[in-house]
């Protein structure tokens, strides 16, 4: 396997071979990859993912403290 030259991404296969009445036959082969950008996908920081939890927990207490007040007024 060897690559062209000014092409970085296509290997050339190159492949000898010989039939039954001994005539050999060169056959070359361009192997070509496209690589595709991948998908960004969106995601938290670490930091962002603790920012995230606390105010979680905070909404938590506050529902609760909330929810605790409505039951002693009835």
């Amino acid at each position: 396997m060897s690559l062209r030259q000014g092409q970085g991404a296509s290997p050339v296969c190159k492949n000898t071979s010989t039939d039954d009445n001994g005539c050999t036959g060169l056959h070359e082969y361009n192997l070509v990859i496209n690589s595709a950008t991948p998908e960004v996908i969106p995601t938290l920081s670490e930091w962002g993912l603790i920012i995230f939890m606390v105010l979680m927990l905070i909404m938590g207490f506050v529902f609760m403290y909330h929810m605790k007040r409505r039951k002693m007024s009835i």
